[in-house]
């Protein structure tokens, strides 16, 4: 392992993920980080864009996950040639009126003032959403939207992230 970290059984290794890359000071430095479901959260797919790296979980049951694709443009612009249409439309507006404050946090992430862990959780936990929040869970789905894409459209994409996977539950 390039980074490793303890923690209790009953703390959410979604919370994690990100601090194990960017806290990582080894030689090799990954830009992808394949994990399972457990490490999934609302913004997790934004906040690994924001600091240059790849967030690739595996996604089960693309099925159900093709139905929720997300788009820029309203999903009823798109005909009956799609086969996969978008469901929803992302908030544009939200995500460029809280541009400044998203370019904050990925500071806050990359200057690792305090522990990521920390960060990512207060944005996770937090009861009563803010604008920013809200704005990076927009900003998530639009990632998060390529990902599904990625992992329908090309099997290799799909097959590197399972093998990565194996790879660690095997050892």
């Amino acid at each position: 392992p390039l980074r490793t970290k303890i923690i209790s059984a009953n703390e959410y290794e979604g919370y994690h993920t990100l601090e194990l890359l960017l806290m990582n000071q080894s030689d090799i430095q990954p830009k992808i980080h394949s994990t399972d479901s457990h490490g999934l959260t609302d913004i997790a797919f934004a906040l690994f864009d924001g600091c240059g790296l790849e967030y690739s979980p595996r996604m089960t049951n693309l099925n159900s996950r093709a139905k929720s694709i997300y788009s820029p443009r309203n999903p009823s612009d798109y005909n009956s040639k799609y086969y996969i249409k978008p469901s929803k439309m992302i908030d544009k507006q939200l995500i460029l009126d809280e541009s400044e404050n998203i370019k904050l946090v990925i500071a806050s992430l990359v200057e690792k003032k305090t522990t990521v862990a920390n960060i990512v959780k207060k944005l996770c936990n937090n009861k009563k959403q803010t604008k920013t929040v809200k704005a990076l869970s927009e900003y998530d789905k639009i990632i998060r939207s390529i990902h599904i894409l990625k992992t329908i459209n090309e099997p290799k994409y799909q097959q590197a992230t399972e093998i990565s996977l194996t790879r660690i539950s095997h050892r």
